[in-house]
């Protein structure tokens, strides 16, 4: 693909900054509250002989715990990779993407396509800026997204799908669904056989329940999600 500067697109109709700093605070407190259920699922009293009631409470402690670890670990991810002033330029021919390392310019004719996706606004969602997605593939092949945490992220997206064509929701490769969902239910099923094996055993350390409980509650959405995807795939290929 050419290499185009912003200039070449005409003049800037509408300029829209992403909130890195929100992504630091969602970091934070993903950590802080992460932390903060993992170490009251240590410490809840170790009885002898576990109830079921004894591990569903244990068990949505620490999935909460591990949820929150995992959402503060994405957005770190975003935030370090994405780099600081990220901002989004919707020029007269075209779309400028830059950050404070680079700057980078399509024309419309560039892009392949753009999906939109809004999802119900709660209060937690538009906090995390996710009620809001919108999927960019040029045409050289790379992707990118807009979230709701881009300033005034539904004109951008008005601008885009006016001048861009629709982009199908592509379902990705089957052999990385696969993989994850062998992996996730894999994980699940031996995480849960093991538990329900030693139930009656005293010999299983409370550290050891804790990370088999995190494998059962992790592995269970991860690997039903990849077949999901797996079987969605199969369908559409």
């Amino acid at each position: 693909m050419e290499r185009r500067r912003p200039e070449d697109l005409g003049q800037m109709v509408s300029h829209h900054t992403v909130n890195r700093q929100r992504r630091f605070v969602i970091v934070a407190l993903g950590v802080v509250v992460g932390s903060v259920f993992l170490f009251c699922g240590n410490v809840l009293p170790h009885p002898v002989r576990y109830t079921p009631s004894d591990s569903r409470v244990r068990g949505t402690v620490l999935g909460i715990g591990v949820c929150a670890l995992m959402i503060a670990a994405w957005y770190l991810f975003r935030a370090l990779r994405d780099g600081r002033g990220e901002y989004f330029e919707v020029r007269e021919r075209g779309l400028v993407h830059g950050t404070a390392r680079r700057v980078e310019a399509w024309r419309w004719s560039d892009i392949d396509g753009v999906r939109e996706i809004y999802l119900p606004e709660t209060a937690i969602r538009t906090y995390l800026g996710a009620q809001y997605v919108l999927r960019i593939r040029l045409t050289d092949g790379r992707r990118f997204s807009v979230t709701g945490l881009t300033e005034m992220y539904p004109n951008l997206g008005e601008a885009l799908v006016t001048n861009c064509q629709f982009l199908p929701d592509a379902p990705g490769p089957r052999w990385l669904w696969a993989t994850q969902a062998v992996a996730g239910l894999g994980t699940f099923g031996f995480c849960l056989f093991y538990a329900l094996s030693h139930s009656d055993t005293p010999g299983i350390s409370p550290g050891a329940f804790n990370l088999l409980m995190i494998g059962i509650l992790a592995g269970l959405p991860v690997g039903l999600s990849g077949l999901l995807m797996l079987i969605r795939a199969v369908r559409l290929s």
